[in-house]
């Protein structure tokens, strides 16, 4: 049985995006597909999803130019209308993002990603495995977590296919800009976040953002693959205030534009940290352009932090 597409024969891709290559890599059976020109919905039995390409009239400080700025929004079933109303729940819930962050967009909550392209980016290969990921795990990485909190299931127990050689290769690269070490599946990497930062190791005053990279701990719903975590050193005692940032940098995420990748989700860390979460499931590993995709991460991440540590500046909030 064949995915239902219905694509636009006149249709060219926009703005540098593989559209039609994206739209048939969902090859769902479960899923219809309807493209009109830079959109799609995805249609299956529980929701639907939007895909939406423009191109913003934007350059950033270095003079690149932004080619296309893909989002993805995912409606959330009918029944969390009770249970977003409590923005603990939220947080909570975003605790088991995969690729996507419970956002309120335009008075409406949806599990949004974005992906901001630059002239001269040829990423396809990369991007293309995660953008399908994304339509079709998503929503059950935290709808299935949430029925496996609720019946008290536990989660699958397949080992993941990352394995210390992926963390040797992502020190390889990163400790050329940072303190990164890896052991027993877990990598880790600082990264310092004023000139004169020090490692938590030598100092009790913490002004670095943690990276965590964990191939020894399950997805509740999703089993065995690669946990991604950013630490921000930031504290906050009210926790208001905390569920307010969460919430306005998931908003941040799908609205920006000169930002890196957005395939996760803030939430936060402890009672009192701000934290963004990724989890790549064991399917990626072996797919094509998705070699090496935890460099591709961690990179991400360090970009991810100096962005975060500069909007909590501008908000008064300091580590």
């Amino acid at each position: 049985m064949e995915i239902k597409i219905k694509l636009d024969n006149n249709y060219i891709d926009p703005f540098g995006v593989p559209f039609h290559t994206i739209l048939n890599s969902l090859n769902d059976p479960s899923k219809e597909i309807i493209q009109n020109k830079t959109q799609a919905v995805i249609k299956s039995k529980k929701t639907e999803t939007l895909i939406d390409i423009s191109k913003p009239e934007f350059i950033n400080k270095d003079n690149i130019v932004i080619s296309s700025v893909l989002t993805i929004k995912t409606k959330l079933p009918s029944y969390f209308d009770k249970l977003i109303e409590n923005y603990d729940a939220i947080r909570t819930l975003n605790q088991f993002a995969s690729l996507g962050a419970i956002t309120l967009i335009d008075n409406e909550y949806y599990l949004g990603t974005r992906l901001t392209i630059f002239e001269g980016d040829d990423l396809w290969n990369l991007h293309i495995p995660l953008i399908t990921m994304t339509v079709l795990c998503a929503e059950d990485s935290i709808i299935g977590a949430l029925e496996k909190i609720g019946s008290g299931k536990s989660a699958p127990t397949e080992k993941s296919f990352w394995k210390n050689k992926d963390f040797k290769i992502v020190e390889n690269y990163l400790k050329k800009i940072c303190v990164c070490n890896y052991e027993d599946l877990v990598f880790t990497a600082e990264f310092p976040l004023s000139e004169n930062a020090i490692s938590v190791g030598i100092s009790e005053k913490i002004n670095t953002a943690l990276l965590t990279l964990k191939a020894n701990e399950n997805h509740l719903e999703l089993g065995g693959g690669l946990f991604s975590l950013l630490n921000m050193p930031h504290s906050f005692e009210n926790q208001e205030e905390l569920f307010y940032i969460i919430k306005k940098f998931n908003q941040i995420e799908m609205q920006g534009i000169d930002l890196a990748p957005h395939y996760g989700a803030w939430t936060s860390g402890n009672e009192k940290t701000l934290s963004y979460v990724s989890f790549l499931p064991n399917i990626i590993y072996n797919l094509k352009g998705a070699e090496d995709i935890a460099v591709n991460m961690s990179y991400w991440a360090s970009e991810r932090a100096q962005a975060a540590n500069k909007i909590l500046s501008a908000e008064g909030i300091y580590f």
